[in-house]
């Protein structure tokens, strides 16, 4: 009796140093193979996603990450941080921060400040790829295709430009991966233009934008309205007219006449001073407005520019104005009126090279 419970202690010593011998040799998940399997995953699946968050840019993501044996390219967590600001600065080039995984990340970087783990560390890893090489294509070649939207569309300005996997490799072996972010988007003067106007404009609707106009007969110069004071204040907010000029008069006096003409000029009116239907419509519209229109238009900078392939000295067709330009040297050295097909015969959109 005494030998078989000797036995059964000695058995039970040998599982119990058995069980700590397995739990000890088993390895800890490495950031590595947590990263590969994320990519794997996501390049099956992209709906799938990390976190939830649909990828945006798997493919890319996964020749990155395989290209350096799965390994961390961000430093954590300040790595993470600077992706977080480069996403939010992203609404000033009038493209949404929320689209490119913001609440996403921000939670990971939460937990992960909390409880770091090679799991946690690997979502964040690969949000933060997704992230900045959807950031950087849409930023420099457009959110939209513009095939997608007019099949006549004849330039695709992602031609010739490098791999998505190759650009996250140089945002990686950057020192601060949020001005590498920055120094990606173009650097063209209309870009650039476009950049500061939407700027200026959401400073004027957090100001509370600018006052209406009241319609009604046609205001000629030298008249005398109760609305010239409308005007007034209406044009002082964007600068057509000096911030100091009093508002109070109502004679349509020399110097508003100036800055109506001005304003014209601006919105490609007429610029005969008269304060006509057209140019009462063109000043109610909203700052609201004009900042969605500003970020169209930075949208259709980014096709045309793509990724600054475009030079300082170019040819210029609005259709919608019926106008040609010719830009030389940044500068508008002429413009005139051209002719553009109908309903049956549209005029083609389209960019083209020549001598």
């Amino acid at each position: 009796h005494t030998r078989g419970s000797i036995t059964s202690l000695l058995a039970l010593a040998w599982l119990a140093i058995s069980s700590s011998t397995a739990t000890a040799q088993t390895p800890a998940p490495t950031i590595e193979n947590a990263i590969r399997l994320r990519v794997e995953q996501a390049r099956l699946q992209p709906a799938a996603g990390v976190r939830g968050a649909r990828m945006l840019q798997a493919q890319a993501v996964a020749r990155f990450f395989e290209a350096r044996a799965f390994a961390p390219a961000w430093r954590l967590p300040a790595g993470a941080r600077q992706m977080v600001a480069a996403i939010r600065n992203i609404e000033h080039d009038g493209l949404t921060p929320a689209d490119y995984h913001l609440s996403v990340i921000t939670a990971a970087l939460d937990a992960y400040g909390k409880t770091p783990s090679a799991e946690v560390a690997a979502d964040i890893e690969v949000l933060v790829a997704d992230a900045a090489a959807a950031l950087v294509d849409h930023v420099r070649y457009g959110r939209v295709r513009p095939a997608a939207l007019d099949k006549r569309w004849n330039v695709d300005p992602r031609a010739g430009a490098p791999g998505l996997d190759v650009v996250l490799d140089e945002l990686a072996r950057a020192p601060a991966l949020d001005a590498a972010i920055e120094a990606q988007k173009p650097a063209h003067f209309i870009y650039v233009g476009l950049r500061q106007a939407l700027a200026r404009l959401r400073t004027m609707v957090t100001a509370g934008g600018w006052p209406a106009v009241t319609l009604g007969p046609a205001i000629k110069p030298g008249a005398t309205d109760p609305r010239v004071a409308l005007v007034r204040k209406r044009l002082r907010v964007t600068g057509e007219l000096a911030a100091d000029t009093s508002v109070g008069d109502a004679i349509y006096d020399d110097v508003l006449q100036a800055a109506v003409r001005t304003f014209q000029a601006h919105h490609r009116l007429t610029d005969d001073g008269i304060i006509g239907k057209a140019t009462v419509e063109a000043m109610n519209i909203t700052a609201e407005t004009r900042v969605q229109q500003v970020r169209v238009n930075l949208e259709r900078a980014r096709w045309v520019i793509g990724g600054d392939s475009l030079s300082d000295s170019f040819v210029l067709v609005n259709l919608p104005a019926f106008k040609v330009y010719l830009i030389r040297d940044r500068q508008n050295v002429w413009e005139g009126r051209t002719q553009i097909g109908r309903e049956a015969r549209q005029t083609p959109t389209f960019r083209a090279e020549g001598a």
